[in-house]
């Protein structure tokens, strides 16, 4: 349910509600008052705090079935209760507390109502504070922004391409760093603060090189983390004269896990030994790993998922050993799944890119049953497929929305300018162009600067705001690193940094997150050659 707005009087059954309002979140006073027989509801667990605006904190908390309404109370110090605070009656979460001060911390509880009285208070306390969105968050290490560089002790480059957060709120980072002889996998940790946390291999930094034997560049390219805690990273190792995919499994402390795999790590190759590479892993909901890439078949190079038990063993009721592919897609040989998501059904849903015919690249969206089976009821034939003859375009991100709308964020040439522009597809349920979002179902933005950009990372918050991180040219120098803020129906967002998106000097966004307060979390690279990661409120 939609937040109700704060300054409306509400009612339901026996419940009356007399408001007395003084302003905009500033210090209203609401009597509640309630009659009946019976028992009231028990209290609200599960609340939380987030500040999703200029002036703005959400919270949200569990459902209580057997209340009819809710009463939050708020005060700018803590130790919140309800003789102390000032209430706002709230028919259902989440809701949204607007007009407060910027830069100001605010304090939560909330108590359930039914006919025969009210709840005691939330046992948890939650705060947020407001801020301007789209300025970094100097509470980040110092500034809003980390840079790590030579984890491998190569002073060459380090990258950061997939991030998550765990329970505990840590961040991290997966890429690679370059060693004195090649490419490290490179996982980073750190606390919620920005720091590198110490705990975690050495001094916040886990290296692996030679998975796959070939005494060459390792490469990570995604990351997840499961319900107890184990790490999981995708992408490829060299073995001799190919390319393999390889996951590797870390317990808390960053140390390879050895109940997973050959002593913590998997290893895939293509058709005779060819190249295969994990692009996106995710875990599904029975808790298996899931792994999405492209696997060279012997003759053309095709989308490939990998799932796998806990134990690293293929998940043999997934379609043929653990494994499925799929190619043609486009009506040309080669396909490629860049990045994964799982749907409450757990379907899976894969973005990617494919060839065929007068089309360069087409953008490809397949499903994916439970099992392996594609999925029919998608698309046409289980695949949307976004192609202009001539031209190029491809997924790197895909994520699904609450309503189970699927946005996909990428690239793809103008047809009219030739340029390539960042874009967001929107699909619903069936795979049918979501022709309410953008133009058709489309967004394309260009660089600040009217030139080239592209996208990398999606994800969408509470409020159904999507933001898309990537790079974009300017006139002179290097590109710049990019974070779009876009509406539900794809304008851009105006209350989001500058018109609906700021920029980061020399650098590069490859995917994004969004914390537990909603900030968003960039990881990527800097011009000099260091990972980097950027929070913004």
């Amino acid at each position: 349910m939609s937040p109700l707005p704060r300054h409306a009087v509400y009612s339901a059954s026996l419940i009356l509600f007399a408001l007395v309002i003084s302003g905009c979140g500033k210090d209203e006073k609401t009597t509640v008052i309630t009659q009946g027989g019976g028992s009231p509801p028990p209290a609200p667990t599960g609340l939380m705090a987030s500040s999703p605006g200029s002036g703005q904190v959400l919270l949200d908390w569990s459902f209580v079935p057997v209340a009819t309404s809710y009463v939050v109370y708020w005060s700018s110090s803590p130790g919140v209760t309800q003789a102390n605070g000032n209430p706002i009656p709230v028919f259902a979460p989440p809701f949204v507390h607007e007009c407060l001060d910027n830069g100001t911390m605010h304090y939560y509880v909330v108590s359930a109502v039914n006919s025969s009285g009210e709840s005691t208070i939330s046992v948890t306390e939650a705060s947020a504070t407001p801020y301007n969105r789209g300025i970094l968050d100097p509470s980040f290490g110092g500034q809003g922004w980390v840079t790590h560089d030579s984890a491998a002790l190569g002073y060459g480059a380090d990258v950061g391409y997939g991030i998550t957060a765990d329970q505990a709120g840590r961040i991290l980072v997966a890429g690679y760093s370059r060693g004195p002889a090649d490419d490290e996998m490179a996982i980073w940790r750190y606390e919620s603060n920005g720091y590198l946390d110490a705990t975690f291999g050495q001094s916040g930094v886990v290296i692996h090189g030679n998975a796959a034997g070939g005494n060459n560049d390792d490469v990570g390219r995604d990351i997840a983390v499961d319900s107890s805690g184990r790490i999981y990273v995708t992408g490829h190792s060299f073995s001799s004269g190919s390319t393999w995919m390889v996951v590797w499994c870390y317990d808390d402390a960053g140390v390879l896990d050895p109940s997973f795999g050959a002593g913590g790590i998997v290893t895939e190759p293509g058709a005779g030994g060819a190249t295969a590479i994990g692009y996106a892993v995710e875990i599904d909901q029975t808790g298996k790993i899931v792994v999405a890439g492209l696997r060279d078949n012997g003759t053309d190079i095709d989308i490939a998922i990998w799932r796998y038990m806990p134990d690293g063993t293929p998940d043999g009721t997934f379609g043929s050993g653990g494994f499925v592919s799929h190619d043609g897609a486009a009506g040309g040989p080669d396909e490629r799944g860049f990045d994964l998501t799982i749907d409450s059904a757990n379907r899976i849903v894969v973005a990617g890119q494919g060839t065929g015919g007068v089309v360069a690249n087409a953008m490809i969206v397949w499903r994916f049953d439970s099992v392996g089976n594609i999925d029919s009821s998608f698309g046409s034939a289980g695949v949307a497929v976004y192609l202009i003859p001539g031209q190029s375009a491809i997924g790197d991100a895909v994520t699904i929305e609450s309503t189970g709308r699927i946005l996909v964020a990428g690239s793809s040439i103008n047809s009219g300018t030739g340029d390539l522009e960042m874009t967001i597809w929107a699909y619903d349920d069936t795979g049918t162009p979501e022709v309410s979002f953008g133009t058709g179902g489309i967004v394309n933005e260009v660089s600040p600067a009217g030139l080239p950009a592209e996208c990398r990372g999606i994800a969408v918050d509470a409020l159904g705001r999507i933001y898309v991180a990537g790079r974009g040219a300017r006139p002179v120098g290097p590109r710049d690193m990019i974070l779009w803020a876009f509406d539900s129906n794809g304008n851009p967002d105006p209350s989001f940094g500058s018109g609906g998106f700021v920029s980061h000097d020399d650098a590069r966004g490859w995917a994004l997150i969004l914390d537990a307060c909603e900030r968003v979390l960039v990881a990527g690279v800097s011009g000099g050659g260091d990972m980097a990661l950027w929070r913004f409120h």
